[in-house]
Order: structure tokens, then C-alpha cells, then sequence
């Protein structure tokens, strides 16, 4: 690939759906900012080949045009991002910086930070955590 030398890569605002193996070709990204697009869930390790990542902007992820219930008033604070799971990180060991500001995600299960050894900054302000599962 043409971009396999990339090291920041903002592609927010947009209709991304799913990441699957998206970046299976960008290691050498440092920065990855996927702000605002249309995710309720980070299945799978989409970010496993991104060993040199070391910050990841996943704010304020919005819903599909009319599928929601939610009231006009929270979806402008709140996104749609609710499931992060504990492979969701994998591959990410030399993360320093995650943001996950403004979603709707409602726990954090166990193990899901467990591959981010080297996590100096975790901001998870504005989402409705409930519940934080003990490692």
C-alpha cells in the first residue's frame, strides 16, 4: 500500500460502520482519530496490527440517521458507541492515549484494558458506565 508509511490518520465525520481489518496495512500509525462515525461496537481486534499506535480518538460515535430513541438533546452530548470488549484493544501495546468521551457505554467488562500495558491516559468522561468488572 501507498499509505503504509503513515503515521496520523484522521478519518472522522465520516460513515464508517465497521473496522474489521481496515488497518492491517498502516503499522506504522501513531495517531488514529475515528471520531464521529456510525459504530455501536468494536467487535473482534480491529486494531491488532497497530503495534506503534500510541493514541486512539474514538468520541462521540453518532447513530444511523433515524434509528434511535433516545431524545435530540442527548444525542447531541452522546454517541452510539456501546460494546467494547476485551479484544477490542489487542495488539494496541504501546497505546499511551485512548479516548472513548461521549458514548453510550454502559460497562466495562474485564480484561478490556488488560492489553494496554503501557496506558498513561484513559478518558472515558460522558458515557452511562454502570458497572466496571474487577480485573
Amino acid at each position: 500500500s501507498h499509505l503504509s508509511q503513515l503515521k496520523i490518520l484522521h478519518i472522522s465525520y465520516n460513515e464508517i460502520r465497521n473496522l474489521s481489518d481496515s488497518f492491517s496495512t498502516q503499522s506504522n500509525l501513531q495517531l488514529l482519530s475515528i471520531d464521529l462515525n456510525i459504530m455501536d461496537s468494536l467487535d473482534g481486534s480491529p486494531f491488532k496490527d497497530l503495534t506503534e499506535l500510541r493514541t486512539l480518538s474514538l468520541s462521540t460515535m453518532r447513530p444511523m440517521k433515524n434509528v434511535t430513541t433516545l431524545p435530540w438533546w442527548l444525542l447531541a452530548f452522546r454517541g452510539s458507541l456501546q460494546f467494547i470488549y476485551p479484544s477490542s484493544f489487542a495488539g494496541l501495546s504501546n497505546l499511551r492515549i485512548l479516548y472513548l468521551v461521549s458514548n453510550n457505554i454502559h460497562v466495562i467488562q474485564n480484561g478490556t484494558f488488560g492489553h494496554l500495558t503501557r496506558l498513561e491516559i484513559l478518558h472515558l468522561e460522558h458515557n452511562i458506565i454502570s458497572t466496571i468488572e474487577q480485573d
